[in-house]
């Protein structure tokens, strides 16, 4: 029996066969072997035989991965195989034109392998060498160069005047010196010697500007209240579909399938013979031209209604290295009809030359394009490639190729038809390399209404590098465009665009674009002044009715919550809470409400609500509130404010300030403009783009490509009830990291995603994916200031993954090396995100102990490493990927977890054992990666890095602030009355003390490191803010305490430092402003505190002793020298 390939080379290997060729090892350039030569100089020989480069065996082997991997066109586009397609790239290449990929052999291929590497500088010398020889690349090749250099100009935000855009990168200049480069080899110089290049790549030259004087008639506006297209099902009747072609199998990909239409005659009517006409050539441009007046606006308008009736689909290409994707444009492919062909080209022919390179003109290709831009969509800058003839048989099948066998043509001219001029922008945007090298001169050219530009291509030599500019705003559409600067551009003082979702700055830099709301301000006129003296006579008269005998004038003037106003108020009877003697053995107790049902709480839409914060670091009041522990952030206030501090404020003043503190989706997007399906897809994809992009980098508890896949319908859905609310809380989590409010979510996009509300089925199932939807809920329920909700849905979340044994690891279950990883993820994920929530309650932990679990920790390899194919697992990544916040959170946790407990358990430990807890944190910290630890600087370091390592330095010293911070209070409360017990005088309890205030200077000092990166992010902005709060506590409690120590002035620079970040970030965090508030009640100055505390003194006032009185559980008396929060609001 005849043996396969395979078992013959099985035999073979066992055999010890003396003539068998070894295999060696022979130089490569670009990925190809190169035979050897005997020095530089020598000529290039190559082998008569095959069998002295590869073995029979490996070309057996090669030939059969070839074509098993050619079953699988998708696997073959992914990055893996980026090295696989670059060799067959040059195996084609010498094929075909005979030449080897060595030196001065084929320079096209080794250009194409610098690009694929992102060598740039090496392709640029390549470039350089190109145009030295005089060789010029095929014009595929040219178009595969500008297209995997995917290029953003920036044009897009430039206002018209200005000579150059913003700042740019240095990858953004290094990619378009490239660019520049190419152009040099392949087109036409400007030799436009009055030009001044500056330094900047681009120099935008003066507009080409045709357009008439008149005002353009409002088209766009027409669409949006569908006036243009009053019956849109008598336009539909006259096409009908051609072809469909999936994303994937476009060329290139893209993330949209491309729907070929074609009409019947006359569907769109051409009037002959039609207007009269005129062709204009560009000043500078080589054979760009302008031919006016094509088609009128009626005809224009049809071409419009067509579309908007078929619909445009979005145009995003896949990119191969996963970045992010490029919306070009909306579009709709139409095979015209024949009569439509014939009646244009008559207009037009006249404006064509006839023959071309002894090429005679034929036609139009009946393949058309319909492109709709949207405000701040634009076409990057591209070679267009020459086509074949389109065309229907005469059986009414779609010929991609309609040209005869014997005689093939080929388009060698852009036909581009403006179809409509309302709108600021948009111009097609051409580009020459200036004299001088590096730089680009940028020639815009205004569109026209019923106008073609003709430019040529087709052929390398001359091709035109273009774009299609991002147009502004369209006339009678206002409500798109922003009337203000986002906050990124006002911070950084640079000119913003202004367009909705993303001004060009932020789009260029790839940064969430936040536009805030409107501030009200109070009108400054005669008319309004005149109402508030009339109000303030009524309030007057009112008072002295209510309170006869008081001198209004004579009454202190208060100006609460306003920065560097504040003042320190005294409680009316600040020695009610505890007696003189401090407490020898002080025990903590927990605040009770006054009644046996204080603890029962709502969070559903009640105003006071307002008052509340995520980490219920505001609950001063155990009304309403739920439990809080004492190792809840809100312990220490909640002593304040019970000994009657002042630290509260109006609470119409904060609902107000909320009301400005973010802009919501709706007011973001425009909602009211988004009459397309495809809009809403656009809004959908930038707020997935937003969770992965800010989110998933600090819990990956979701595979990205898996659920983008599932999002586009590439993979079946595991659970399409519970993906659903997946989808739905990741597109709302999306939101909040782009700064926006997301309240009125479901009702923005109604139909097109399932809301939580309408979903009853979460408690009557268990799945994966339903264990990912409600803890990222949970999460994101807590951050819109809904701690306990949040705390339901978090509890859900551990309950769940239990029941699907997410605690256990299961090694005998044979399940792939994916599901297993991804169970881990998931379930280690729900375990961190527990754990924190709980310590920031003072609530016990759910999940379950060591002894219970034994799940592996998620493994430390990057995505494409590790996918739903690969069959064993991969070597772990020594760096840093995109999981290591989340291992080190996971090994945090379980070191610090049973610390916790035992904190919980008892309120004065002894020092030496709250030392011993610390030390173990030392040592655990000692053994983090360099790219977690403080000081660490690496300027080409992932944006996701430097915030996890904030992120994880503020946890471990705001941990052991909560440790220390028992100690800390005894000591106050004892020193202020003079007498220290000998726990409290020991070293180690000094030593516990000194440590507490460490960790409280070293947050505020990482937090300001933190705001002074400029690293815009709302979900970080967030920990922050708190992290700074719960620590900038802890040296008030110290000043207050010994205001004449050595140390006091270094507290009292934490305090202001503290206050200044607070005040810088409090424009956009509601959050910020309370805090500030809070803090400047409790600290102003240090000259205020002495004199604050002087005054104590003398009147023999023990302030610590009350603090720490309220910790061990003050009478009842004491309690109800406070006002409630709710009373008197935040």
């Amino acid at each position: 029996m005849a043996k396969s390939k395979s078992a013959k080379r099985k035999h073979n290997g066992a055999q010890n066969v003396p003539n068998k060729l070894q295999k060696t090892s022979l130089p490569t350039v670009a990925g190809v072997v190169t035979p050897p030569s005997a020095d530089t100089d020598a000529a290039l020989i190559e082998p008569k035989n095959i069998a002295s480069i590869v073995s029979e065996d490996e070309l057996e082997i090669t030939i059969e991965t070839l074509q098993a991997l050619s079953r699988y066109p998708n696997l073959i586009k992914s990055k893996a195989c980026k090295d696989l397609r670059v060799a067959i790239y040059d195996f084609k290449q010498a094929s075909t034109t005979g030449l080897l990929t060595a030196a001065d052999a084929n320079l096209t291929s080794r250009i194409s392998a610098a690009l694929v590497d992102g060598k740039l500088t090496e392709a640029r010398v390549l470039l350089a060498e190109m145009r030295v020889k005089e060789q010029q690349p095929k014009l595929g090749a040219l178009c595969r160069w500008v297209r995997d250099l995917d290029v953003l100009s920036g044009l897009s935000g430039r206002v018209d005047g200005m000579s150059a855009v913003g700042e740019r990168s240095d990858s953004e200049i290094a990619l378009l010196k490239v660019m520049d480069a190419i152009l040099r080899v392949t087109g036409p110089t400007d030799r436009n010697l009055k030009i001044e290049s500056g330094e900047n790549p681009i120099s935008v030259q003066e507009v080409w500007n045709m357009r008439k004087g008149d005002v353009p008639e409002a088209v766009y506006a027409k669409v949006l209240d569908k006036s243009l297209i009053p019956h849109p099902e008598t336009i539909t009747a006259k096409f009908k579909v051609l072809e469909t072609i999936p994303g994937p199998e476009r060329k290139p990909p893209n993330h949209h399938p491309a729907i070929l239409y074609t009409s019947e005659d006359n569907a769109v009517h051409l009037t002959s013979p039609g207007p009269s006409r005129s062709r204009h050539s560009h000043p500078i441009v080589p054979n760009l031209g302008l031919i006016k007046d094509v088609l009128s606006s009626t005809e224009c308008k049809e071409i419009i209604a067509a579309g908007e009736a078929v619909e445009f689909i979005p145009d995003a290409p896949v990119r191969d290295d996963g970045g992010e994707v490029s919306v070009l444009a909306h579009n709709f492919y139409w095979v015209i009809d024949q009569a439509f062909h014939d009646q244009l080209w008559e207009r037009v022919r006249e404006y064509v030359p006839e023959n071309v390179g002894g090429k005679k003109v034929r036609g139009l290709n009946r393949r058309f394009r319909v492109y709709r831009y949207v405000p701040g969509a634009e076409y990057r800058c591209h070679i267009d490639g020459a086509w074949p003839p389109s065309g229907i048989s005469p059986a009414g099948v779609y010929q991609y190729d309609s040209s005869p066998p014997t005689k093939r043509q080929s388009s060698l001219f852009t036909f581009l038809i403006y179809l409509n001029d309302d709108f600021e922008g948009g111009e097609t945007t051409f580009f020459l390399p200036s004299v001088k090298e590096g730089t680009m001169n940028a020639y815009p050219m205004k569109p026209v209404m019923g106008s073609v530009a003709v430019f040529p291509h087709g052929e390398t030599n001359g091709a035109l590098l273009h774009e299609g500019t991002g147009c502004l705003m369209h006339h009678g559409a206002n409500a798109i465009m922003n009337r203000y600067a986002c906050e990124e551009c006002r911070h950084r003082k640079f000119r913003c665009s202004k367009e909705r979702p993303s001004c060009a700055y932020c789009r260029r830099e790839r940064r969430p674009c936040v536009y805030s709301a409107k501030i009200q301000r109070s009108p400054l006129t005669r008319e309004y002044v005149t109402s508030l003296e009339n109000r303030l006579q009524k309030l007057e008269a009112k008072c002295s009715e209510l309170i006869p005998g008081v001198d209004l004038e004579k009454l202190a003037p208060q100006t609460p919550g306003i920065p560097g106003s504040s003042t320190w108020e005294l409680p009316t009877n600040p020695w009610a809470a505890t007696t003189s003697d401090a407490p020898s053995h002080p025990s903590y107790t927990d605040s009770f409400p006054r009644i046996s049902t204080g603890f029962e709480w709502s969070e559903q839409g009640d105003a006071l609500n307002q008052l509340a914060d995520g980490m219920a670091f505001l609950s001063v009041n155990p009304e309403g509130a739920g439990y809080l522990g004492t190792s809840a952030n809100v312990a220490l206030l909640r002593s304040l404010h019970h000994n009657g501090w002042t630290i509260d404020s109006s609470v119409s003043r904060v609902i107000d300030s909320s009301k400005t503190a973010k802009p919501s989706l709706r007011e973001a997007w425009a909602w009211s403009e988004m009459t397309h399906d495809a809009d809403l897809d656009q809004l959908i994809n930038t707020l997935i783009d937003s969770y992965f992009r800010n989110f998933h980098t600090r819990y990956p508890i979701v595979h990205e490509a898996t659920f983008r896949a599932q999002t586009e319908e590439l993979v079946p859905k595991p659970d399409p009830e519970s993906w659903l609310l997946l989808r739905h809380v990741i597109l709302a989590i999306g939101g909040w990291c782009m700064g926006y409010d997301t309240k009125g979510f479901d009702e923005l996009l109604g139909a097109k995603t399932q809301g939580w509300s309408r979903n009853t089925s979460i408690l009557s199932s268990g799945s994966l994916t339903l264990v990912q939807a409600v803890a990222l809920k949970g999460h994101f329920t807590q951050r819109q200031n809904n701690p306990n909700t949040g705390w339901n849905f978090s509890g859900l979340a551990v309950r769940i993954a239990i029941s699907l044994g997410l605690h256990r690891e299961f090694p005998a279950w044979n399940i792939s090396v994916f599901d297993r990883e991804m169970r881990r993820r998931v379930g280690w994920c729900v375990f961190v995100m527990d754990a924190g929530t709980a310590i920031t309650f003072g609530r016990p932990i759910l999940w379950p102990t060591d002894g219970m679990m034994d799940i592996k920790e998620p493994m430390n390899v990057d995505d494409e490493k590790l996918t739903s194919t690969t069959l064993v697992a991969p070597e772990e990544s020594t760096g840093s990927t995109i999981y290591s916040h989340l291992i080190w959170q996971i090994q945090f946790h379980q070191l610090t977890n049973s610390m916790y407990t035992r904190r919980m358990s008892s309120f004065d430990l002894p020092a030496e054992e709250i030392l011993e807890m610390d030390s173990k944190i030392t040592v655990w910290e000692k053994t983090l990666p360099a790219y977690f630890k403080h000081g660490h600087t690496d300027p080409n370091e992932p944006e996701y890095i430097t915030t996890a390592r904030c992120r994880l330095l503020w946890r471990l010293a705001c941990f052991r602030i909560m440790l220390h911070t028992p100690l800390l209070l005894r000591w106050a409360t004892e020193k202020s009355v003079g007498v220290l017990s000998p726990q409290a005088d020991t070293e180690a309890a000094r030593r516990c003390r000194e440590l507490c205030l460490e960790y409280a200077h070293l947050t505020v000092k990482y937090t300001e490191e933190y705001f002074s990166l400029h690293i815009f992010s709302p979900m970080h902005d967030w920990y922050a803010i708190y992290y700074l709060f719960q620590s900038s506590l802890i040296p008030v409690f110290c000043i207050t305490t010994e205001p004449t120590s050595p140390d006091a002035a270094a507290w009292g620079a934490d305090i202001e430092a503290a206050k200044r970040i607070l005040e810088t970030v409090n424009t956009h965090s509601d959050k910020a402003r309370r805090f500030l508030d809070v803090l400047n009640r409790l600290y102003s100055s240090l000259d205020e505190m002495e004199g604050f505390m002087e005054t104590m003194q003398q009147e023999g006032g023990d302030i610590m002793g009350m603090v720490y009185g309220q910790m061990q559980g003050a009478p009842e008396s004491a309690q109800q020298t406070g006002q409630s929060i709710h009373q008197t609001g935040f």
